[in-house]
């Protein structure tokens, strides 16, 4: 048995080890001599890890599995433990390693060596320069030296005595723990398998048949290997023929394997969170830093604990990593470790506390010095009366509110962790004005009763810090004692350390200081430290704006008891470290709080008597103000002291929010020093006193962002934006990365028209332009626009990770922008004067059009989150002041740039706006026809956008004459407008000219950049938008799977262009009557769209429109639910974004009147299908296809409410409209026909219906494919109407032909087949042919039962037959078969005369028998065609028998030949 005692206390413990992975874990856990498993010590409140306890050796120890790899796991691990586990006095980090060949000793490190740190260098940490990056220095500084206990232990090691004991020691474990294992996994892999390759030497396909392009092309350390050589092996890629070094063997023989004992190395260690497998990178990180080894969990330990790394090396650090040595490397690591731990002395535990009788005879001396009013306060004299010490700087507002959440959170911190567990910090961080100082108040106030003393001091400086502790020292009866003769007291020592090394001076220069007074305060505050520090009862202390950098850390001048409480008050979110039980940041308050408080502010009762319905006026107030609780106690101090009513505040507040807010509170602002604007000042001059680089910047980034909007600032505006302390003229001395501008300026050639004066055009003299736009732009003609500034990238990150720290903005590292408080960001504006206005502002427009990046692809990925900023910057100030009537160049060129990121996202108003006057300034100036150009060519791109075709059409025409003459016809910018153009063509319906068009830009692509160019695939993908507007869907969707295809390989699957493609893929199969697949593309390209542009962006919302057009279609079931819903959504967005009289706007619009349609709400769906109507025609020609389109729509409707009149008219005047266009066989044509016939079938004009069908029939053959869904389902319609004209012979022609086309498309089982077997059954069965027809009744009717659907009329059709045949004597006994088909009497067939509009039938000539038919069950599946609009069929009944027993069947045409645009 064991002749030790497990600890009693968690607190006993003093060796913790930690671990990054379970192979390092597993390892360590089995070199521990014994594990208490029976023992669970805890932990306290906040601590997530999950602890292992035992003993290794003479110690008690603690192993800890980290949740994962790098510095921030093994920091927070570290920080959760100290609480828990108070007596740790030493951390071992013990797993793998990276290693270098040689240590800084230059002997040979090996695979399984043991690497233990000398100190820890954190590696990643750099400045990121134009040139490259470059490494702090300093790094002993960032990562804290290791303590005096710690460097003592490593340096032992050092010596030859003990490494050789260690490495006796390490030996003896390994070969312990690989007995005890039996598995052999920690075996020692062989010699063989240890390889160090060369630097520069790269793991890649290097023979000559494996023939892999990626790994042939890389030769440079930048280049890329292929994912197939990072799977592969050394051996399988033949590593080592050439790149092995070749080292002195450090081997010897066990049997007849030779192995290498591991070495141990001391040296410094590079830690970080990088994998470091670059054998180059290797070298000149381990040259730089003396690093010996690389791991990636030390720099997150060193600030929360000692610790020593012990890990041992399982590779190079080289692009040739394997996995083979790991678990040998875990074991010599953890028998390292235990070797270690062998030769560790254990540390005397400090004495049990005395008996209250003992600690009183030591406090004689100390109640001595204080007053008999305090003795009696002492736990020994006071009878457990609590808390008559309360010395606060002042007490809790009488009117707090609300921070209910805030307090709770605090007294569970606080209360419920364990008495001895350590000092208690909390740390309340937030922006000024927040209320930090009332809620630590209010704590204090709430709990006093649980301290013996609760005290505040003011840390707003080393002054007011010395001061409150003079004050505390004062009401103690505390004096600085010195000491006789010429040495220092204990407490004038402690004042040195505290405050001298802070202010200058040294430690000898203490007496000799001017200030005697100075030196007793600080003197003062040290016996108020000490005296707190040795006080054995529980206390309270608040350190209040601990804001100021200057004052170093605050720490040093907390009291050192485990009997203290602190709460720290701060701006800087740095402070967080301070806490060891909780910390909390302070924001807006709660609505319904912030109410509260105003309410109790300015009196309620006052309120009432100003006016009865005060409430909505108080909850509008609070939102305007943010919900800061100093802006609101400052307006209702302001309406408390009756200087204003409510309503008169808020006037004022409009009016003059500036002086308001600078306004001191005289009343009513108890506890509050400052106004609200005061409190971000003294934030302000916090920055403002340091003087470094990344100050100054900061406060530059404060009054630029008064120009931006407050919420989401990218940090890529601030690399573009000019400093305000150089010159103008200096703007141009740094080298720029990027010319975000040079698109306007990239032909610099002599223009074609230069000698004489460019006219304005109409786009630009009838409008009277946007003098807010001017008025925003006016800061370029004092400031010159400055092409590729760029701020320093680390120097920005510092300046914006300082004003997060003082929370006057919240930084957000994962997406790389920051976001203000709206009352913050209203500060930043008002103390602008108007000199420094107008430089933000040219800043901050230099930095947007910085930010924008060069070239599209780059626009489309940054610029959705530079909108709001740029609509701020144009729109947010309004002034009357005086302005130009025209932009300059330069303004004209910012507008264009800014509008491209409007035309990108959506905002094609702005867009519009910002390019005429754009356009207009241009034109008006000498010799920038190029630029001129370009704006033109943007504007008809707007303008085609928001459906201005013929001012687009105009615009249009003039870039491309313009830059035809200027730059050629072979000129990539010539063919983009010749391609904005056919565009413009397009949406005009003039399709022939457009396909002329993009055909022709296609060709001189292909010619200049080749058939795979991103321009060519551009042009592919025009021509197929095209082609699919002109019916042609075969042809157009193999060229757009062309396009989609290469744009989701070169552009990716969430570029826009990708997703656009995919899109017109989703229509084009929707047209072809591939409802599934249709679906499918079109939900993924709304979801890439939704995630790429937003959901309020025009090409999302007619995304979901299409969607919803495809999910009719389709018609499964919470299908018209969905499209229901989409199509509202996508309306309601249109209207806010483009208009409701916006041509896209009203195509939505006929989408959810086709919904209602379906839903059979027919009122509903002619209302809105006349509004359309009505949009479109006072804006489109009157041939136009969304007027075409939207009357057979509307008539469609009209024939369900039985306006056939009404309905025959439109459907004439479509297709008038077809013939005008000349294009009478386009499928909307076609469809119209198909609509017609059916009218005149239910109005029972058969010869009529007969010839529609007929021509439709026709053109569906030419135009689709004779076996398309459309061409089929006519087939079906006109055989139902032949045989209705009693022309029997036709009908079972066109009725076989429709059942041979749906077997090979649909298959023999598919009920659209059955259906059409069914009504060929009913035409052979008008002809006698009872064999043929019961054949075909049969099939229809089990294919129907087996598939589980019920069609009426075949049943109806199939029992009536029955009857007949029973009727004649021809049906089987058992009704399952016709009797004999040679005994079926002949009788004459049936001819249908027209007698007063009713068919009558009447004897015929016989008819040949009906043709047998072939099945086909392998044809794919295909759906009905495509969403058309058509209208439905009035069911008759026919005055044969069978007529009245049976209704006529009808294809369900309806459905599945709707469209809108």
């Amino acid at each position: 048995m064991d002749d030790f005692i497990p600890p009693a206390r968690r607190e006993d413990f003093e060796i913790a080890i930690f671990c990054a992975l379970q192979l390092e874990y597993d390892a360590v856990a089995k070199v521990f001599d014994h594990i208490y498993y029976d023992k669970d010590y805890g932990r306290v409140a906040g601590d997530a890890n999950k602890y292992t306890t035992g003993r290794i050796g003479p110690h008690d120890v603690v192993l800890v599995l980290l949740a994962g790899m790098g510095t921030a796991n093994s920091s927070t691990a570290s920080a959760q433990m100290n609480p828990s586990f108070t007596g740790i006095r030493l951390a071992l980090l013990v797993g793998i390693c990276a290693g270098i060949p040689k240590d800084n000793e230059h002997n040979d490190i090996f695979l399984g060596d043991v690497i233990i740190s000398e100190y820890v260098v954190q590696y990643d940490l750099v400045r990121r320069l134009p040139d490259g990056d470059v490494y702090k220095d300093g790094m002993m500084d960032i990562i804290p030296p290791p303590s005096t206990n710690i460097r003592n232990l490593v340096h032992a090691f050092s010596t030859e005595f003990h490494r050789d004991r260690l490495h006796d020691a390490t030996l003896e474990n390994i070969e312990a723990l690989q007995r005890a294992d039996g598995k052999g996994q920690y075996d020692y892999p062989g010699i063989e398998l240890d390889k160090l390759f060369k630097p520069d030497f790269r793991h890649k396909h290097r023979l000559p048949w494996e023939e892999c392009e990626v790994c042939n092309r890389c030769v440079s350390k930048t280049d890329h290997t292929c994912k197939a050589a990072l799977k592969l092996s050394c051996d399988e890629l033949h590593c080592a023929d050439d790149g092995l070094i070749h080292r002195s063997p450090r081997q010897k023989q066990i049997g007849e394997r030779l192995v290498r004992d591991p070495w141990i190395h001391i040296g410094p260690i590079a830690s970080g969170n990088v994998v470091m497998k670059s054998g180059e990178d290797r070298d000149q990180v381990a040259k730089e830093h003396s690093a010996i080894a690389f791991e990636m969990e030390g720099a997150g330990m060193f600030s929360n604990i000692d610790t020593i790394i012990i890990k041992s090396v399982c590779d190079y650090a080289d692009c040739h990593k394997n996995k083979r040595f790991q678990k040998y490397a875990a074991a010599t690591a953890a028998c390292s470790m235990k070797g270690i731990l062998h030769q560790y002395h254990k540390t005397d535990r400090p004495k049990q506390p005395q008996p209250v009788a003992a600690r009183q005879l030591e406090w004689t001396g100390f109640t001595s010095m204080l007053p008999h009013a305090l003795v009696g306060l002492l736990p020994e004299a006071r009878n457990e009366k609590h808390n008559k010490h309360y010395h606060l700087l002042q007490q809790a507002a009488g009117y707090f509110t609300g921070r209910d959440d805030i307090l709770a959170e605090m007294e569970t911190s606080f209360f419920s962790h364990n008495a001895e567990g350590g000092q208690k910090r909390f740390v309340l961080y937030g922006m000024g004005g927040s209320g930090k100082t009332q809620v630590s108040l209010k704590f204090a106030e709430k709990h006093r009763e649980k301290f013996w003393g609760a005290f505040a001091v003011d840390a707003t400086s080393l002054f007011t810090l010395k001061h409150s502790f003079g004050r505390i020292a004062e009401l103690a009866n505390l004096k600085a004692h010195k000491a006789e003769g010429d040495h220092p007291s204990s407490s004038s020592i402690l004042a040195a350390s505290l405050f001298c090394s802070h202010t200058g001076h040294s430690h000898g220069d203490l007496r000799d200081d001017a200030s005697e007074k100075a030196d007793l305060a600080s003197e003062l505050a040290a016996e108020v430290i000490s005296w707190l520090s040795d006080f054995p009862d529980n206390w309270l202390m608040i350190f209040d704006n601990a804001d100021d950098p200057s004052i170093g850390d605050v720490a040093r001048f907390f009291p050192k008891s485990e009997r203290g409480c602190i709460i720290v008050t701060t701006r800087n979110r740095n402070c967080r470290n301070l806490a060891t039980v909780g910390y909390k940041e302070l924001a807006e308050m709660h609505p319904d709080e912030s109410i509260r408080l105003f309410l109790k502010v300015a009196g309620e009762e006052r309120l009432v008597e100003q006016d009865a319905d005060y409430h909505p006026k108080a909850k509008q107030l609070v939102h305007t103000l943010g919900y800061l609780a100093l802006a609101i106690v400052q307006a209702g101090a302001a309406i408390s002291e009756e200087r204003y009513t409510l309503d008169e505040y808020l006037t004022v507040y409009r009016e003059n929010f500036k002086d308001l807010m600078f306004d001191p509170l005289d009343q009513g602002g108890e506890g509050y020093k400052y106004s609200v604007y005061t409190t971000w000042e003294v934030s302000r001059n916090i920055i403002k006193a340091s003087g470094r680089e990344e100050s100054v910047l900061a406060l530059e980034i404060l009054d630029i962002a008064a120009s931006l909007h407050f919420q989401d600032i990218p940090e890529t505006i601030y690399l573009g934006t000019p400093s305000r302390r150089l010159p103008a003229d200096a703007q141009q001395t740094v080298p720029p990365q990027a010319v975000p501008m040079s698109f306007m300026r990239i032909f610099n050639l002599v223009s074609w028209f230069s000698n004489r004066e460019t006219q304005p055009t109409a786009a630009t003299q009838s409008s009277r332009g946007s003098p807010r736009i001017r008025r925003a732009l006016k800061c370029l003609k004092q400031y010159p626009v400055v092409e590729g500034r760029q701020q320093k990238p680390d120097v920005v990150r510092s300046a914006l990770v300082l004003l997060n720290k003082l929370c006057l903005i919240t930084w957000n590292v994962g997406t790389k922008s920051f976001s203000m408080h709206s009352l913050v960001h209203k500060w930043t504006r008002d103390r602008l004067d108007e000199g420094n206005r107008q430089w933000s502002r040219w800043a901050a427009a230099m930095g947007l059009v910085y930010a924008q990046g060069p070239g599209k692809a780059a626009m489309l990925s940054k610029t959705k989150r530079l909108v709001p900023s740029i609509a701020f910057y144009l729109y947010g100030r309004d002034s009357d002041e005086a302005i130009a009537d025209y932009l300059t160049a330069d303004q004209s060129l910012v507008a264009s740039k800014l509008a491209a990121v409007f035309l990108e996202n959506g905002r094609y108003h702005d867009a519009e706006e910002l390019c005429r006057e754009s356009l207009s300034g241009l034109e008006r100036t000498p010799g920038r026809e190029d630029e001129m150009l370009a704006v033109a060519d943007s504007l008809g791109v707007v303008l085609e956008k928001l459906c201005k075709y013929d001012e687009a059409l105009e615009m249009n025409r003039r870039a491309v004459d313009g830059r035809t003459k200027l730059l050629g016809m072979q000129n990539a910018m010539t063919l983009k407008s010749m391609s904005n153009l056919a565009f413009t063509l397009e949406g005009k319906a003039d399709y022939e000219e457009a396909e002329k068009l993009n055909r022709v830009v296609l060709q001189k692509r292909e010619e200049l950049d080749g058939s795979e160019a991103e321009s060519t695939i551009e042009s592919v993908n025009n021509l197929a938008s095209n082609l699919t507007h002109q019916g042609r869907y075969s042809t157009a969707t193999e060229l757009i799977t062309r396009a989609l295809v290469w744009r989701e390989k070169h552009l990716g699957r969430e570029d826009a262009n990708t997703i656009e493609s995919l899109g017109h893929l989703a229509m084009a199969l929707h047209y072809q009557a591939e409802p599934g697949l249709a679906v499918d593309k079109s939900r993924e390209a709304l979801g890439r769209r939704m995630h790429a542009l937003g959901k309020e962006h025009p090409d999302t919302l007619t995304n979901m429109s299409q969607l919803a057009v495809i999910l009719l279609r389709r018609s499964k079931p919470g299908d018209v639910e969905e499209a229901q819903k989409l199509t509202e959504e996508a309306l309601e967005g249109m209207q806010v974004v483009l208009g409701p009289s916006n041509t896209d706007t009203l195509t939505v619009k006929t989408t959810l009147a086709l919904v209602f349609q379906h839903r059979k709400e027919f009122a509903r769906a002619e209302e809105l299908y006349r509004q359309a109507l009505q949009g479109f025609e006072n804006q489109l020609p009157q041939e136009h296809p969304f007027i075409l389109r939207t009357l057979q729509n509307l008539a469609k409707v009209l024939v369900k409410r039985k306006q056939y009149d009404e309905a025959e008219g439109l459907y004439q005047k479509a297709m008038a409209g077809f013939e005008k266009r000349g294009d009478t066989e386009h499928p909307d044509a076609l469809v119209c026909l198909t609509n017609m016939a059916m009218l005149f079938e239910d109005q029972n004009k058969l010869e009529d219906a007969e010839k529609s069908y007929r021509r439709t029939l026709a053109g569906f053959k030419r135009r689709l494919a004779p076996d398309h869904m459309s061409t089929l389902k006519c087939l079906e319609s006109l055989a139902s109407v032949l045989r209705d004209q009693g022309l029997f012979d036709e009908a079972r022609q066109f009725g076989c032909q429709a059942l041979k086309g749906y077997e090979a498309k649909l298959g023999p089982q598919d009920p659209k087949t059955l259906s059409c077997a069914a009504k060929l059954a009913y035409i052979l069965q008008r002809q006698d042919k009872y064999c043929e027809a019961w054949a075909l009744y049969e099939r229809a009717s089990s294919g129907f039962k087996a598939a589980n659907v019920e069609n009426k009329t075949c049943r109806k059709r199939f029992d009536a037959f029955k009857q007949i045949l029973q009727a004649r004597g021809l049906l089987s006994e058992d009704g399952t078969g016709i009797v004999v088909a040679a005994e079926i009497p002949k009788r004459e067939p049936e001819r249908v005369e027209k007698v007063e509009g009713k068919p009558d039938i009447k004897p015929a000539n016989p008819t040949p028998d009906a043709p047998t038919f072939e099945e086909k069950t392998d044809a794919p599946n295909e759906d009905k065609q495509p969403f058309r609009p058509n209208i439905g069929r009035k069911r008759r009944h026919s005055s044969d028998l069978l007529r009245e027993e049976t209704k006529r069947a009808r294809p369900a045409i309806a459905a599945s030949m709707s469209y809108t645009g």
